[in-house]
């Protein structure tokens, strides 16, 4: 979950001059984004910024995003029977897919190339207790290794404009059972500058539908969702830098950037439902 702070970041998230990983579907170095998530397991002060979004959700659901308890819970509307799988596309820590499949009684598959992340979800399925039924991996959204057929509901919040969302969304295609959903959230590039990021697309929904997957809702969400967020970090600015170090610094130059910049919009946050068709062609 990443879009909170979306489209530009520092020397130390890309790797300074050694540009970005070849082998892997996201445009960002992944030595980048473990810094990050490393530095908010260890910071109280980003965790109760991250709550400001969050609330009422339990207090480990803490989202590296503007993802919101709203958001959450239209997902968990969505019709699965019991038992079935969930898969978190850019899970992050993992708290969002675990709160959300706990009441769907789902099992949890979540995947993110951050190693720093990945060791954070699998921290608190244990602590949770939810182990037996979670299996949180490093690996590419592209290639989940998973099987055939074997996904009921797909999820994604703010990251599938991080990455190559063709190659994302055939993967996706391929693992849905007949009937199964994908339900996300994610920026579209509005605006008639170029964008600083390659992946970010203009639509998502002709993807989906050249993968065979049909758009049962998108909806525009509130561009200022995650101004509370951006608030949060700044009014908590000094504990940030003593918390999390040279991470804090992005952080705060994006909270600044997302307030400034608010009236003046360049993107549009959507909410997609898509679903693969109960009978399939293929």
């Amino acid at each position: 979950m990443r879009a909170g702070f979306s489209f530009s970041l520092p020397a130390f998230a890309t790797g300074g001059n050694r540009g970005p990983l070849r082998k892997r579907n996201r445009v960002e170095n992944d030595d980048g984004f473990d810094a990050i998530y490393a530095a908010i397991a260890r910071s109280p002060a980003y965790r109760a910024a991250a709550r400001e979004l969050a609330h009422p959700l339990p207090e480990w659901v803490i989202p590296f995003s503007s993802m919101t308890a709203t958001d959450a819970y239209r997902i968990c509307a969505i019709p699965i029977g019991e038992d079935e799988t969930l898969v978190d596309l850019g899970c992050g820590t993992g708290g969002a897919a675990l709160w959300i499949a706990g009441l769907l009684q789902a099992s949890v598959v979540g995947v993110d190339t951050s190693r720093a992340a990945i060791a954070s979800a699998c921290a608190l399925a244990v602590e949770l207790g939810r182990s037996e039924r979670t299996r949180f991996e490093v690996a590419d959204a592209s290639t989940t290794g998973l099987a055939d057929e074997s996904v009921a509901l797909a999820i994604s919040f703010d990251a599938l404009m991080f990455m190559r969302a063709g190659p994302v969304v055939k993967e996706v295609a391929r693992i849905l059972r007949p009937g199964g959903f994908f339900a996300f959230t994610v920026a579209e590039w509005i605006s008639d500058d170029r964008a600083p990021i390659p992946t970010v697309e203009r639509a998502y929904a002709p993807l989906l539908e050249e993968n065979g997957l049909a758009v049962i809702q998108e909806m525009t969400l509130d561009p200022d969702r995650g101004l509370p967020l951006y608030r949060g970090l700044l009014a908590r600015e000094t504990e940030l830098r003593a918390e999390m170090g040279p991470p804090a610094e992005m952080l705060l130059s994006q909270a600044r950037e997302h307030l400034e910049r608010a009236g003046r919009r360049r993107i549009r946050d959507v909410f997609f439902i898509a679903r693969r068709p109960k009978e399939s062609a293929r």
